[in-house]
């Protein structure tokens, strides 16, 4: 199996493995209980998060959670969006509510469930909502020779013939939460290759998402640090 190594990549990465610039902003909107916009070059996923909260038709009362997941751009995603975030979050901890996300694909230009799955994380963890665990997905295509190619943009997604997104988690980066794509020739061995290549690439992810919440963080405390001092200093 083919490492890494290729030529420069449409959008000028010159390496198979290289991710593209990564940017989220947390609580862009104001009406929603959590909200996250996530760009992945120029792939752009606007995530908001609603509830916990009771669910509308009595029928769906259950012991533990319910994760709703609203794609319209792309329906086909929701049913793996649903598995994997119900399994992620500590759903006992909100018996009998809803926890409704939805999402909208700003712009389109390639691994764009992995953005909307990232997007989603983001948005449940600025609306405060506890995780067991912390899923990534990365998407995957395979090129001539069998090259495989991380995080694809959408003229590589059209020319090449293979693309899988792989999902795993921080706590067990080498377990599959859950996959979805296929094509041509995807033998055994290249499948494993691409979850290899796919667990090497998540803890960039990770990180990425620890620092962005922790940024909000230290925001919201300069500015209660800051108010605090000010109101203060007014009754002086």
């Amino acid at each position: 199996m083919n490492g890494p190594i290729c030529t420069m990549r449409p959008d000028g990465r010159s390496s198979a493995g290289t991710l593209r610039p990564l940017s989220c902003e947390l609580a862009p909107l104001s009406r929603s209980d959590g909200s996250a916009l996530w760009k992945a070059g120029s792939t752009q996923v606007l995530a908001a998060v609603y509830g916990p909260m009771a669910p509308r038709k009595t029928s769906l009362e259950r012991g533990s959670a319910i994760i709703s997941i609203i794609y319209a751009d792309h329906r086909e995603h929701e049913d793996l969006l649903e598995k994997v975030l119900a399994g992620c979050v500590c759903a006992d901890q909100y018996k009998r509510c809803v926890i409704e996300v939805v999402l909208q694909a700003i712009h389109d230009d390639g691994s764009v469930l992995s953005c909307a799955l990232h997007a989603a994380v983001a948005a449940l963890m600025d609306a405060g909502i506890c995780m067991r665990q912390l899923p990534v997905a990365t998407s995957v295509v395979i090129g001539e020779d069998h090259k495989l190619l991380l995080d694809p943009d959408q003229e590589e997604e059209r020319l090449l013939k293979s693309c899988l997104t792989l999902v795993s988690s921080n706590s067990n980066p080498d377990t599959l939460l859950g996959s979805i794509g296929g094509g041509k020739d995807l033998s055994l061995e290249i499948v494993l290759a691409c979850q290899d290549a796919a667990s090497k690439a998540a803890p960039v992810v990770f990180s990425f998402l620890r620092m962005a919440v922790e940024q909000k963080i230290t925001r919201q405390s300069n500015t209660l640090l800051s108010s605090n001092y000010y109101g203060k200093s007014s009754l002086l």
